[in-house]
């Protein structure tokens, strides 16, 4: 069967309504309290499952026509938490409330059949690896043209004159020179744009981009980077923006969000932060950001060792182990719970 034949069907879409009364008016996507945990198994000597701590317990919103920076390195459960978002993957505990606008917040995790299908066209994602998100065998229109199929929008014309609308609006012009061309074809820029495009093309609502300018090189990263903020503004859309470079960060993002061994351990509006930070793990962070001064003599931070995975973490903050504020009390003391410390900033931190 031709993919462009599916039969259109109606998928009751999420609409978006302009209320102002709602209490959560500012924001889009809110995440209250959602763990995710990985069980292991104990081998043969021990039946003791032990478990992958990935997501522990974190709450943050991602404001509506925002952008939300979750930075953090590699292993620290960025990824995780994003599939969280998108119900990609199902959360151990705690709540996804996706606020759609007409209906009120709807909680994520209880929606199935229809009512599922219609917030996944109001939640997309762009991915990290354009070579590997793009199915080779399909060109750019199939590409581009997916969602629509699966969410039985339009008829053939319709989803080609919508397709070569999304690609003029990622910028490969003329259109009609794309179309049905194959991803080997096009350079990791211009693959990741087609992601781009395919992620837009249903109008939604929330994206989450998953470190999308990673794979490509450093001559066509601004390119994408300001092409996407440019979408931002102009279609209103939320972004959960996952990076582990801070400099990009500071780019895309209104806010940002800290996040060690599976926990937010600072956040607070963009420039504020990445200007005074609060948290050790953050100065860490900061301090490993080059800077393009050869005069430039760089605070030494003294954190200890390397980041370990969270397999049945100890009752207590995250980052004692490495942490050159830590005293007897943070070991006996469960993990601190994120508080304002000042200038709307919060921090997971007894010292601070």
């Amino acid at each position: 069967m031709n993919p462009h034949d599916v039969e259109v069907v109606d998928t009751a879409p999420l609409q978006v309504s302009t209320d102002t009364n709602d209490a959560s008016v500012g924001t889009l996507l809110e995440m209250q309290e959602v763990s995710k945990r990985f069980a292991m198994s104990g081998g043969f000597i021990s039946r003791r499952k032990s478990y992958l701590h990935a997501v522990d317990d974190v709450t943050l919103k991602i404001p509506r026509g925002g952008s939300l920076g979750l930075v953090g390195e590699s292993g620290c459960g960025k990824t995780t938490l994003a599939r969280l978002a998108l119900r990609l993957i199902e959360p151990s505990s705690g709540s996804v409330t996706f606020h759609d606008f007409q209906n009120g917040p709807v909680d994520v995790a209880t929606l199935n059949g229809r009512q599922l299908k219609a917030f996944r066209s109001q939640a997309q994602m762009i991915f990290q690896d354009p070579y590997q998100s793009i199915n080779p065998r399909f060109t750019v229109f199939d590409a581009v043209a997916e969602p629509l199929v699966v969410q039985g929008v339009g008829n053939i014309l319709e989803r080609r004159h919508r397709v070569s609308e999304m690609l003029e609006m990622v910028g490969m012009s003329p259109a009609e020179g794309f179309l049905f061309r194959y991803p080997h074809q096009l350079s990791g820029g211009q693959r990741q744009r087609v992601a781009i495009a395919r992620a837009l093309v249903l109008g939604p609502a929330l994206v989450v981009a998953d470190e999308p300018t990673s794979m490509l090189d450093v001559s066509v990263r601004a390119g994408v980077m300001k092409l996407m903020n440019d979408l931002r503004r102009d279609l209103g859309i939320g972004y959960l923006y996952i990076t582990h470079d801070l400099a990009t960060a500071r780019y895309m993002c209104d806010q940002i969000a800290v996040m060690y061994m599976g926990k937010i351990v600072e956040s607070g509006e963009t420039e504020d932060l990445l200007r005074n930070p609060k948290h050790p793990y953050t100065k860490a962070l900061l301090s490993a950001v080059p800077v393009p001064d050869p005069s430039y003599v760089r605070p030494e931070v003294e954190i200890n060792g390397s980041v370990s995975a969270p397999i049945d973490p100890l009752d207590r903050c995250r980052f004692y182990e490495r942490c050159p504020m830590a005293i007897e009390f943070c070991k006996a003391a469960p993990h601190p719970g994120l508080e304002p410390k000042g200038d709307g900033r919060l921090a997971a931190c007894y010292r601070i």
